[in-house]
């Protein structure tokens, strides 16, 4: 199943994790104006949200994955917003990744495959 939805004010990033991601998402407002939640992934592990303040926004995302029962799964996973503030989860691994909007613009969205971890 796929969704594109645009949040023109995504507002609330959430991170659930113990020693790997569980899941992730992010909660805003649509362009019609209704909150929307956006979430997926699993339920375990420890809840963390993040409310940013006016005129903060997501700028880097780092990832760390690793092989897991012949599935590779996010670990780690830390996102920065451009006010520095961060919010993360898991455990880092040797195998990582991360990617920053250039100055002045902001991460545009995430792509997963998952069902009970990512």
């Amino acid at each position: 199943m796929e969704y594109i939805i645009a949040l023109t004010d995504p507002s609330r990033p959430t991170l659930r994790h113990a020693d790997c991601v569980d899941g992730d998402g992010l909660a805003g407002t649509t362009e019609g104006g209704a909150e929307f939640d956006f979430f997926h992934g699993g339920g375990g592990g420890d809840k963390d949200t993040a409310t940013l303040g006016a005129g903060e926004y997501i700028t880097c995302m780092e990832a760390h994955w690793e092989e897991q029962h012949s599935h590779t799964r996010i670990f780690y996973l830390r996102i920065t917003t451009n006010l520095t503030n961060t919010i993360s989860g898991g455990t880092k691994t040797s195998h990582s990744g991360s990617d920053c909007a250039p100055k002045g613009y902001q991460l545009g969205g995430l792509l997963w495959l998952c069902s009970t971890r990512i």
